[in-house]
């Protein structure tokens, strides 16, 4: 497994991290998040653009250079690497301005810097950060806090040419190219903005960055108002059944269409017994549950079993792989914001 991390003339990984080392070893390890500078240090090196030539030779023999009208070069400039071929409207945005809408939330304490780093000599670089819950209001304090559930804030910049800079929220601790690769997969319209190197780039680098941070807060309490009326409500076996294990894995024998005397009739039940046994041993006895039978405790429960499937109960193609993408966009993802939809209307039912 190759990190792809750059490595500066003095032979040290471009790379920090905070309290938790990378499974790589590589990099600076501090104890404390670092200030917006500190960490701009490490990850803020500059790109240029370059008139990119062709050798020619004219009848005679004699050597000469045309320069290319449809193609520029792009060259980290304190080490004189190539890092990509690009057309001639490209437009480059430098880590030094995508990173920097994170500054004002670094400064005030917001946001505590956790990882940043260069990887492929200079082709993408990130900065990654975990919004400190200390600073929200007790809603979100009490929920996100305890269950460690705020996502970490991602901004990171390509110079090859081939991908957009972008700011995403995301669940993965990035710490080299696999852990980027992950991170990059998982994002969406819905929890991520991407800017092309088009136009005045730089400018819309900016201005996305402050539209996406906009009410970020305001949206996590939302969120946690809803995760406490779950933690608040208690579910008795039958409300279990009906909002969770009814819409995940139906009981096959109270459908229409289940013909007892098929062959295939007995397997089919045997598999349904069993993911509905595994989502209720979850629920009242998963990881960290306090078997309080809460509906926040049965969403956990479903979480568990469709991220993870130790089980292997809810197969998709294409392996990881296939898990990640359907929780995105999949089948697997549509049952779990079934399933949370299904909770909150009984919670609330329940509160009034």
């Amino acid at each position: 497994m190759a990190h792809e991390l750059s490595f500066d003339a003095n032979g040290d990984a471009e790379a920090f991290f905070v309290k938790q080392s990378a499974w790589h070893r590589e990099g600076h390890l501090w104890q404390e998040s670092p200030s917006f500078e500190q960490a701009m240090s490490v990850v803020g090196y500059e790109v240029g653009k370059r008139d990119s030539y062709t050798r020619l030779l004219t009848a005679d023999g004699d050597e000469y250079f045309r320069k290319n009208e449809t193609s520029a070069t792009i060259w980290r400039l304190d080490s004189e690497v190539e890092l990509g071929t690009v057309g001639p409207d490209y437009q480059i945005i430098q880590g030094s301005t995508a990173f920097r809408g994170l500054e004002p939330l670094v400064d005030s304490g917001i946001l505590l810097l956790d990882t940043g780093g260069i990887l492929r000599k200079g082709a993408d670089a990130w900065l990654l950060g975990r919004f400190d819950t200390e600073r929200f209001g007790p809603t979100l304090r009490e929920v996100y806090g305890r269950e460690n559930m705020v996502p970490y804030f991602l901004v990171t910049v390509n110079h090859t040419g081939r991908k957009k800079a972008t700011m995403a929220e995301t669940t993965i601790r990035v710490v080299c190219a696999n852990t980027l690769g992950m991170a990059e997969r998982g994002m969406n319209a819905s929890n991520s903005v991407g800017v092309s190197h088009k136009g005045n780039a730089e400018v819309k680098m900016i201005d996305a960055s402050e539209k996406m941070l906009a009410g970020i807060i305001a949206r996590f309490e939302t969120v946690a108002e809803q995760y406490r009326l779950l933690r608040q409500t208690i579910l008795d076996r039958q409300a279990f059944e009906k909002l969770v294990l009814d819409a995940v894995c139906p009981d096959p024998k109270a459908e229409k269409e289940f013909k007892a005397d098929s062959p295939r009739a007995e397997l089919v039940v045997e598999r349904a017994e069993a993911k509905r046994g595994e989502l209720t041993r979850m629920w009242t006895s998963g990881a960290g549950h306090t078997a309080d039978f809460s509906a926040f405790e049965a969403y956990n429960a479903v979480a568990e079993v469709l991220d993870h499937d130790a089980a292997g109960l809810f197969p998709t193609r294409g392996q990881d792989g296939g898990r990640v993408q359907s929780l995105l966009d999949g089948r697997l993802g549509e049952l779990k914001a079934i399933v949370l939809t299904n909770l909150t209307k009984h919670a609330v039912k329940a509160g009034k």
